[in-house]
């Protein structure tokens, strides 16, 4: 949170998954924290709540293809993935990577 606040580069898209079974949440993690920080600084943040999960390897078994994907999409410019939704216009020109296509 404290980095976001003081984040003065250029736009950001951020993807975070949250257990809400996890114990470290409230205290430490603070997830409302985190997005009241992005929204202070205008930066796109995909929080997704998951119901049930804790910090567990289970958890990021669960959702780290999506990471993987995000990441790549960041690295390469090329859109293999993408949120439901995006909380403000996409920068991506709508290319796919064939290799993600058929998935």
């Amino acid at each position: 949170v404290e980095l976001i606040k003081s984040y003065e580069g250029p736009p950001l898209r951020l993807l975070v998954d949250q257990g809400t079974g996890d114990d470290f949440m409230q205290e430490q993690l603070k997830p409302k924290a985190l997005q009241d920080a992005c929204d202070s600084k205008g930066l796109a943040l995909t929080l997704r709540m998951q119901e049930g999960y804790d910090h567990s390897y289970y958890f990021i078994s669960t959702f780290i293809e999506d990471h993987l994907r995000y990441h790549a999409s960041q690295l390469s410019g090329v859109l293999t993935w993408c949120p439901d939704s995006l909380p403000a216009p996409s920068v991506y020109s709508g290319a796919v990577d064939e290799q993600f296509a058929s998935t």
